[in-house]
């Protein structure tokens, strides 16, 4: 059962790579891949118990160390494989991280210009005479700024 588990998880990494070559949304095939190698991770520890359940020690002492450092090597490639698109994609929209950043600066300070416009309308005008939208929007500012 291992195998067939780990020969899904194989080809739905390369379906994985593929698509993102294409261009289309590969998140999908990306946690096919990875959940395919979590199961035959599962599949193969579950053979470990029932050879320890059936005191099969000799096959034990053969197959374990061995199919340790493969499952460990293998384990590794398939999660570099199927993230390599987040990273390719993170690579090729780096202006665009680099735009949105700027964005988010921005309307933090124009967050910050605007609370301090509103304390300033409410000690010219006085608590009592402001309407109470501003009293809102300067109490939920006040409440996201502590945040």
């Amino acid at each position: 059962m291992w195998l067939v588990l780990g020969l899904i998880a194989i080809v739905a990494t390369f379906i994985n790579l593929y698509i993102y070559n294409k261009g289309k949304d590969y998140k999908l095939t990306m946690a096919m891949g990875l959940s395919f190698t979590a199961l035959t991770l599962c599949e193969m520890y579950s053979q470990v118990s029932n050879s320890v359940n059936s005191e099969e020690w000799v096959a034990l002492m053969d197959v374990v160390p061995t199919m340790e450092k493969v499952l460990w090597f293998l384990t590794i490639v398939s999660i570099l494989l199927n993230i390599a698109p987040i990273f390719l994609e993170l690579k090729n929209n780096k202006w665009l991280l680099s735009l949105t950043l700027f964005i988010k600066c921005t309307v933090v300070e124009l967050s910050s210009t605007v609370y301090k416009f509103l304390v300033i309308v409410i000690k010219f005008r006085g608590r009592k005479s402001v309407c109470p939208t501003i009293k809102i929007t300067l109490m939920m500012m006040k409440i996201r700024e502590i945040l």
